[in-house]
């Protein structure tokens, strides 16, 4: 029994208020809305990328990129602690878009290059310039540290100028996405910043919480510079906010520069003004090694692993004080080929430097397939100065439609989960049904089994979407000459041209034929249904029969589906007595992906056509349709343990004449070389394809001529 729109519909509400937050973010449906929104902002700038979503409330991670992929996780912290399932969709769009922001607008050459000299001892792009006496004092002793390549303060110096560089990366990224993107995107970034300041500790919580005076910094740089406020309930004064102070004009002009190497000179003109807390952390760094640091020259594996450890510990340590900053992006950070001079200072030879960024650019072309600074410059030509500006004022976008968003997304969820239950209950329905079906004597210590495919995987999506447009262009060709005939039988028109008839038409005296009258035709449901069966014995591989019979299956699958007339498809094969029938298209099919399961179709084992061929008449039985239609696709006769021969014939035989009497109208196209036996078995309803290709073609002007 056909399933009730009304009965599905209300599946789908029910289905709708049970879905959990982790079923909603992992679903291919939400996939595909960030994957749109991405494609979106990421054409602009012609970056190819692939999303990944996973939902894990254990792991504090938020999201990261390295180019080429988004990763986030829409269950961390932050976002799962939210209530709303509105804003929890907005904060992960917002993460979305930070990632992008990255993507279209960080340097990951320069980033890689950075991380990569700094982590040798040495200042890129150019050494600090103090301030004052006090940094000049700071400068001298990282130089210092820096020459005697001591590992333990240039893993930590390290770790502190990456952290420094993101936070300074993000506030910029995310201004440039705010003015390029004014709509869903901004209004989510600007959310997401409000979230990151509401979770962030004030900064007498975090010296009570003991806090490192590193962390303390940092978390009001980065409050700073992304939202342009910070977190000061209980209004401390001392000396982290007069640090902050010292460091705003920085700041400032490091987020509204679109020169990214301004960002690395002013990251290393932060770590001279933060150098007394960078210090606290190179110290506890020291105390935690259980031996002293060794020179490179003693031991480079132990002093290289002692860099490795203190970069590492420094970066654990920080992100668990750091609130709401993302992971910092992946640069270009592999080793390269740099002669190590023996100064340290960062008086570097300009051409070593511009050569290995050479090399880098080269291999990110040919990795990433990132474009050229030469090549992207006609791209950022536009009537703007230029400048990126803070807006602190912004009350929002406008974007209201959030949660249709969210809505749309949670009935396509809801559908899939309903649609697959059902489509379980079709299976089982179709296997009772055939089940309780009487085949005769000859088959009766045979036994049957109904295959429905559900789920639909993705490689047989991806193989349609691959191999069907061609089939579908001769569909929609094979329509137009019937389409205007079913659209006048379903609304009703006038049929002109007629030699005869009760009305004429007084436009047509112009003709001289005499074809003057017409008939209105009165509006009528096409009265037709369609089975197919399709043969997938082990001769079907032979001469690309089965090729041609999946082909043709699709062709009849799309032409019916147009023209809303009913069609079931099965595949059928047999071994030993077990016979598998494979349902690909069926009349009560729910889920709408039947022509993803034709491509399943394949040459399999034996065949025992009587038992399948009495299943699918007996279902095509219970259609209402006047006129029902049963085409085989068959390569030759019967062959299965104890069904073959003449006994198979005569079986098949009475099939025939039984269904036939029914009011069934069978017909067989014959494709192999076995078309006598065909011809003897379904006599008027022989129809003998002797050119494969030419099968789609003739089996739907065979239709054709029913629905006229």
């Amino acid at each position: 029994m056909r399933t009730s729109h009304r009965y599905i519909h209300k599946m789908i509400n029910e289905a709708k208020s049970k879905i959990s937050d982790e079923e909603f973010f992992i679903s291919e449906a939400f996939a595909g809305y960030l994957e749109d929104i991405a494609e979106v902002v990421a054409k602009r700038y012609k970056r190819p990328i692939k999303l990944n979503i996973f939902y894990d409330e254990d792991n504090p991670f938020q999201a990261c990129t390295d180019n080429r992929y988004i990763s986030i996780n829409a269950g961390n912290k932050e976002i799962s602690t939210l209530g709303n399932r509105n804003v929890k969709v907005s904060a992960v769009i917002g993460l979305l878009g930070h990632e992008l922001g990255h993507i279209n607008f960080t340097d990951f050459t320069l980033m890689g290059l950075f991380k990569t000299k700094i982590s040798k001892g040495i200042f890129y792009p150019s050494k600090p310039i103090p301030e004052n006496t006090e940094e000049e004092a700071n400068f001298e002793e990282i130089k210092d540290l820096l020459k005697a390549k001591d590992e333990i303060a240039i893993g930590v110096i390290t770790s502190v100028l990456s952290h420094i560089e993101n936070i300074l990366e993000d506030a910029y990224i995310e201004a440039r996405m705010c003015n390029d993107f004014p709509g869903k995107i901004k209004k989510c970034i600007i959310m997401k910043r409000a979230l990151s300041i509401d979770n962030t500790l004030s900064i007498l919580e975090q010296i009570d919480a003991k806090y490192d005076g590193l962390a303390i910094m940092l978390n009001l740089i980065l409050s700073y510079a992304t939202a342009g406020r910070i977190n000061n309930d209980g209004n401390y004064t001392g000396e982290y906010l007069d640090k902050l102070i010292e460091c705003i004009k920085l700041i400032d002009n490091s987020v509204c520069c679109n020169d990214f190497k301004e960002r690395l000179k002013s990251s290393l003109q932060l770590l001279l003004k933060l150098w007394k807390y960078v210090k606290e952390v190179i110290e506890k760094q020291r105390s935690s090694q259980e031996q002293p640091n060794q020179s490179k020259s003693s031991s480079g594996r132990k002093s290289s692993k002692a860099k490795k450890e203190a970069r590492e510990q420094c970066d654990n340590s920080l992100a668990g004080q750091i609130i709401g900053k993302t992971i910092e992006p992946k640069g270009i950070d592999e080793a390269v080929d740099t002669q190590e001079a023996e100064q340290t200072s960062g008086d570097d030879d300009e051409n070593e430097i511009a050569e290995t960024k050479k090399e880098i650019q080269q291999a990110v072309v040919e990795e990433l397939g990132r474009l050229n600074n030469d090549e992207s410059s006609s791209l950022q030509n536009t009537n703007g100065s230029g400048i990126v500006r803070k807006d602190n004022n912004f009350a929002g976008s406008g974007y209201e439609n959030v949660e249709n968003d969210i809505n749309r997304i949670l009935k396509r969820i809801a559908e899939e989960k309903v649609n697959e239950v059902e489509e379980d209950n079709l299976a089982k329905n179709i296997q009772n049904e055939a089940d309780n079906i009487y085949y005769g004597d000859i088959h009766r210590n045979a036994n049957i089994t109904i295959h429905r495919i559900n789920p639909i995987s993705d490689y047989l999506k991806q193989a349609y979407n691959t191999t069907s447009p061609k089939f579908i262009l001769l569909s929609k060709k094979l329509q137009k000459g019937i389409k205007n005939v079913v659209i006048n039988r379903k609304f009703g028109g006038k049929l002109n041209g007629l030699y005869m008839g009760r009305r004429v038409e007084a436009r047509s005296f112009v003709r001289d034929d005499g074809r003057y009258f017409y008939k209105k035709v009165i509006p009528e449901e096409l009265d037709i249904a369609i089975s197919v069966l399709v043969d997938e014995s082990g001769s079907m591989a032979s001469q690309d029969r089965i090729t041609i019979a999946r082909a043709t299956s699709l062709v009849l699958y799309d032409f019916c589906h147009a023209l809303n007339i009913p069609i079931s498809i099965l595949g059928h094969t047999a071994d030993d007595g077990e016979v598998d029938l494979y349902s690909y298209a069926n009349f009560d099919s729910v889920d709408g992906n039947d022509r993803y399961r034709i491509m399943d179709m394949c040459s399999r084992n034996c065949n025992r056509d009587g038992m399948a061929l009495r299943y699918v008449a007996e279902n095509l039985m219970k259609r209402t349709e006047s006129i029902k239609l049963l085409i085989i696709i068959s390569d030759g006769q019967p062959n299965d343990i104890g069904y073959c021969g003449m006994n198979a014939e005569k079986d098949l035989s009475q099939i025939k004449s039984e269904y036939t009497k029914k009011g069934i109208t069978l017909f067989a196209a014959a494709i192999g070389d076995d078309k006598e036996t065909i011809k003897r078995i379904y006599k008027d309803g022989f129809l003998d394809i002797t050119d494969l290709n030419k099968m789609p073609v003739n089996l739907i002007k065979l239709i054709t001529k029913y629905v006229k």
